[in-house]
């Protein structure tokens, strides 16, 4: 009796180090779904079946034996760096309404929807590591600590090199505190107090160790109009610094009411029914190892929605809100000696600052939880987020956190070019490669002349 043919099993290596040598050694070597996964760890399973689907614009090159799907690393790596590819799934991504890349990719949990491109290694680490505390994971280096800095700021980014140094490296803390406010800055954090107030569950504030930590707001229930009342009474305690100031502040106790109902209006609109639990001005941080930066950057943010699920019936973040406001602006002096203001609008588009803030907000999040946008004046309000606005989109916040921390990487190298030296050389040296930008609309308005002339005397102007 003849004898039987053994039937051959097919074995598979699943060793990263021996799948490299078998794909350089023959560059058709075909790989399985899970081999692939080993040569891209960023990869997910849903990622591949989403490439290789019909319904993708532009598919991944594989060969099927049988029912099974098999891949050639060229081929891979070609359509991974076709520019066409990326842009044709974020252009799936935000129209499509259906499959579970659509539903995945706004919400927010810790799952982590991978872009089919070559993943920069920041991003990486961004999407797949627990982000953690601010300021201890890393020796500060020898320029930030001569110069009295602890870390970068999203606001910070903002500034001119040269006004962000005179600011923050110049002026100690002590000084920096006697900085004047101003009316309209004032306005701004009454209706932000008020806001937040209203809509908090639990709010960050300073402890008596001088720490920030999370508060249950404990006035939650009141009414809108019981809290800005308090806070319009904390308002008018303010001194104006001169009489254009003092106009403002009176004309500013008219607007605030409107200009805090349109808040409320957008924010109500934004929370809906869904999302459950607010929380405010909690402060967050990129540690050194997830910006590849020498400092950590750190931020608070204005509001977080979250809700729950099935799944998760713990709150998590499931929306981020930035919240500015716009107030009417001085016009011309009247003959009664009274002025004229031009009442403001909300902008048809964002900031460019403000996108870099939202940016760290998302970029703390690993770009999977969206952020909305809110401007309010007394006219109205626009709310900007990933559905009307393509700079909210997560390619483009990640585009815009990298314009960020370029400003900060530019700052560290030129502080560093001049670390060994004292402090007062240091900073002689520093300023004879920075800008002042002395005609810069805002920065240098309204600073103490003593500190006007330090900074004329630090840049040599009579």
């Amino acid at each position: 009796m003849p004898k039987k043919k053994k039937r051959r099993v097919e074995t598979y290596c699943y060793n990263k180090a021996e799948l490299e040598k078998k794909v350089k050694e023959f560059a058709g070597y075909k790989l399985n779904k899970a081999q692939l996964m080993i040569l891209y760890p960023w990869m997910t399973s849903n990622f591949i079946k989403h490439a290789i689907s019909p319904r993708a614009a532009n598919r991944m090159p594989c060969h099927y034996h049988g029912n099974k799907p098999f891949f050639i690393v060229n081929q891979v790596d070609a359509y991974l760096n076709n520019p066409k590819a990326q842009e044709d799934y974020f252009k799936e991504e935000r129209e499509s309404k259906k499959g579970k890349i659509s539903k995945i990719s706004y919400c927010n949990t810790v799952c982590i929807i991978q872009l089919p491109i070559k993943i920069d290694p920041l991003l990486y680490s961004l999407m797949t590591v627990k982000l953690s505390d601010p300021l201890k994971e890393k020796i500060l280096p020898k320029s930030f600590q001569n110069l009295g800095l602890t870390h970068h700021s999203p606001t910070q980014a903002s500034l001119p090199d040269g006004v962000h140094f005179f600011k923050y490296a110049v002026l100690t803390q002590p000084e920096r505190r006697q900085l004047p406010s101003n009316a309209q800055m004032k306005a701004g954090v009454l209706v932000n107090n008020v806001l937040q107030n209203y809509f908090a569950d639990r709010i960050w504030k300073f402890g008596p160790a001088g720490k920030l930590q999370p508060t249950e707001n404990l006035i939650k229930e009141k009414s809108i109009a019981s809290i800005l009342s308090h806070e319009l009474d904390e308002f008018k305690s303010y001194q104006p610094n001169d009489e254009k100031d003092r106009a403002k502040f009176e004309r500013y106790q008219e607007e605030v009411a409107d200009v805090v109902n349109n808040g409320f209006q957008a924010l109500e609109k934004i929370r809906g029914e869904q999302l459950h639990h607010t929380g405010c001005e909690e402060q967050i941080s990129l540690t050194q190892d997830k910006t590849d930066l020498l400092c950590p950057i750190v931020g608070r943010t204005d509001f977080t929605f979250s809700s729950v699920s099935a799944d998760k019936p713990s709150p998590f973040v499931s929306r981020i809100v930035e919240l500015k406001t716009s107030w009417s602006k001085l016009g011309k002096l009247k003959k009664d000696g009274t002025r004229s203001f031009i009442v403001s609008t909300a902008p048809s588009a964002p900031s460019y600052n403000h996108l870099q803030q939202c940016a760290f907000y998302a970029a703390f999040y690993n770009f999977e939880v969206p952020v909305s946008l809110v401007y309010v004046t007394a006219k109205g309000c626009n709310v900007f987020d990933e559905s009307n606005c393509l700079d909210l989109t997560k390619e483009y916040l990640y585009k815009h956190f990298l314009n960020m921390r370029n400003v900060f990487k530019r700052r560290e190298k030129i502080y560093g070019m001049f670390e060994a030296l004292p402090k007062e050389q240091m900073i002689k040296e520093i300023a004879g490669l920075l800008d002042p930008n002395w005609d810069h609309p805002w920065c240098w308005h309204g600073m103490p002349e003593e500190f006007m002339k330090r900074a004329r005397e630090l840049w040599k102007v009579n």
